[in-house]
This record gives C-alpha cells, structure tokens and sequence, in this order.
C-alpha cells in the first residue's frame, strides 16, 4: 500500500462538526503532567488518556495555546486545529488523536479571578525525540556510506550494508527520512494545503526510524490560484527556511514549501546543523537573487546537492513539486529499500488507526 494519495481535494475550513466531535475526548479520561517545549505556537506537554471502563492507558502529547487571551495565539491554535481534522490519516504525518474543548482553566488577573476555557488538541506520542535533535545525538555513531574515489573526492554511489536495523544512524536512514518527508508532503499538497514552517523541529522520528511531520500552527489551506497570502495578522515565519517569494510579496505554495523542504534536505546531511546564510537580515533576498545558496553538506553525494539546488530555485516554476521529490529519493533508496521502507508504513498506519479507535472506544 503506497500513501501518496495524489487525489486533488480541497478541504473545507468549515467548523466540521461532524469531525471534531468524532475527535472529542473527555476531559476526565485525560491526564496532563510535564511540559515538554514552550514556544511561540504553543506549550506541549505530556499525557495520559485512560481508556473509560478498561483502565488501560495510552501514552500521548497535549498541546495548547500559550497564552488564553492573546487572540493572534488562539486564532492560529484554532487554524491548527482545523486543519488537523481536516486532514486524512497519512503514516508520515503526527496523528491527531483527539480534542478536548471548554476545558475550565482558573485565569487570575488584577487579583480577580477569570472563567476561561481552554481547548486541547491531543497528538500521539512520537517515542523520540525531533528529527534535527536526533541527528545532533547520533553525530558519534554516524557510518558514512558515500564512496570516495582513489584521491578522496565524493562519488554518487553508496557502500552497501546488510542491515541497518541497529542503534548506528546511516548515510541510508538520511535518504530515507528524506524520502518520508517528501512522501508525507506530497500527501498535504495532494490536500492542497501549506505548511510554512517545514524544519526538522517540527519533524519527529521513531525508533524503528519512521517519519512524522508536525508543527502544524502556521499550515494554511491554499486558495483557487493556488497560493496563499500572508496577512499582517498572522505569526512571521523562519526567515532561513523561508522562500524568496514569501518575504517578497507574502504568498506561500507548494513550492515555496519545497524551497523548505530543500533547507530541511541540509539540515539533514549536515547532521542537524542549523542553516547560516552569513549575511545581514536585509541582504537575504538579494544574496539569493544573485544565486548565493548554502554550501554542499558534508553527508551527502553531489547528486544530492543538486537536486537541493533545483529546491532552491529562484523560480517557483522551475523547483520540483513533492511527488518529484518523492521519485528522486526513491531512486536514491532503490526498490529494496522502499520496499522495506513501506513495510514498515504499513505497520505504522494500521497501528495509527488503531489507536484512534482506541481513543474513542471502538476497540
């Protein structure tokens, strides 16, 4: 089973009762405890749902808006809620479990007390840690696969290794999280929705080395030209993963995500390094007019780069959609390998729907 869906459907950002109460969990079988990251689209923290009349309980993230009365805050919470419900289950993508909505939360200000109402959504429970984070940890166990020539210059081929299935992080497992990346994306195109903050702490990886893609509080819902506009009321986006078109005249699409993709692409075979142009904030745009791009990562074959610089396109046209990326690294892999790689998909999505039926008791 291949998860591409490659079927243009254009969600509706309707309030989608019929979802969100498919979604709704009680806030009395959920247990809430450390908070994991606080940032500027919300605090995440860990979780319990307890399964009503078993008993048994299922490990999950609970994120929330991180300030209750800062409306730009709750209007992006609220997007991202939308757009987690609206979305059809895909094993690249972090899995919404459920909702939790009206959940009292004291609010005292002024030394008055507040009756506020806080909404909950209720992600699984990604068993590591992000991808970026991960690569950095795993920098003194990495195996490098690329074959140098005789006088030590990269080539485009790799050493074969029996197995990968180890506690060592491969030149392999990096095509391969690129390819879940790039099948995961081609999976919210298909949707004809944007993410706009595609970067590796917003990507999770599993221990049987399985991608999901998070982080969805800026992701939009693209209009009938294709694009969607930035308003002065929405958050600002990562300037680095950023395309030249978004921070010159606010518009986002697939490729503008793709030019993201491209920057995860480094972030990846630079083993979670993070991205410097080394020029000054205002130069950015002209830097990479004038064809200035980052350098060729340590990690990764020439044809690699490459392909990264076709990401990088001054010209949205002339980058390659997602189900372009998807064939590039999946002649990286080989069929062997994403045969192996869909296995372990398959798994993941059978698993992921069973705990979403789990959740809302039908199992």
């Amino acid at each position: 089973m291949r998860h591409s869906n490659r079927q243009q459907q254009k969600l509706e950002l309707e309030p989608l009762l019929d979802k969100k109460q498919q979604y709704t969990i009680d806030e009395k079988n959920l247990k809430i405890s450390d908070v994991i990251e606080e940032g500027s689209f919300g605090i995440v923290r860990k979780g319990v749902i307890t399964m009503k009349n078993s008993g048994l309980e299922l490990l999950v993230l609970v994120k929330s808006a991180p300030t209750i009365r800062d409306h730009l805050q709750q209007k992006l919470f609220s997007n991202e809620k939308e757009i987690l419900c609206s979305l059809e289950q895909h094993p690249n993508i972090l899995s919404l479990i459920g909702l939790v909505s009206n959940l009292y939360v004291p609010y005292l200000k002024f030394f008055v007390k507040f009756q506020i109402f806080r909404d909950l959504i209720v992600l699984e429970f990604p068993d590591t840690e992000d991808l970026g984070r991960h690569l950095r940890n795993y920098r003194p166990d990495f195996l490098d696969q690329i074959v140098y020539s005789e006088n030590k210059m990269k080539t485009d081929e790799y050493r074969k290794i029996e197995s990968t299935e180890d506690n060592f992080l491969y030149t392999m497992d990096l095509v391969s999280f690129a390819y879940q990346i790039a099948n995961g994306m081609s999976h919210l195109a298909s949707s004809l929705c944007v993410h706009r903050d595609l970067a590796l702490h917003n990507i999770y990886v599993t221990k049987n080395k399985t991608i999901r893609i998070g982080g969805f509080g800026l992701a939009r819902i693209i209009d009938k030209n294709g694009y969607h506009r930035i308003t002065s009321l929405e958050a600002p986006l990562h300037l680095l993963w950023m395309a030249p078109e978004t921070f010159r005249n606010n518009t986002t699409d697939e490729k503008s995500d793709v030019w993201s993709f491209g920057v995860c692409l480094y972030e990846l075979f630079t083993l979670g390094k993070t991205p410097n142009l080394d020029v000054r904030i205002e130069d950015v745009e002209m830097f990479l007019k004038s064809g200035g791009r980052l350098p060729e990562p340590t990690f990764c074959t020439s044809k690699v780069y490459n392909f990264m610089k076709l990401c990088w396109d001054f010209e949205p046209k002339k980058r390659p959609c997602f189900s372009g990326c998807v064939e590039f690294f999946s002649a990286e892999l080989g069929d062997r390998l994403v045969k192996k790689v869909h296995e372990k998909l398959d798994e993941e999505f059978s698993s992921q729907q069973k705990l979403n039926n789990w959740a809302r008791g039908k199992l």
